[in-house]
């Protein structure tokens, strides 16, 4: 059982550091989209 909660902990600290990267990437599309219209 602990060694299934250190890998779930570890896909959630995955995951939310994919969010943070998908956050900032969207903001520099966004900010690269206003710049070119």
């Amino acid at each position: 059982m602990k060694m299934k909660s250190e890998k779930i902990e570890a896909a959630e600290k995955r995951i939310r550091e994919l969010q943070l990267l998908i956050k900032s990437w969207s903001k520099k599309q966004l900010t690269l989209e206003s710049c070119s219209s």
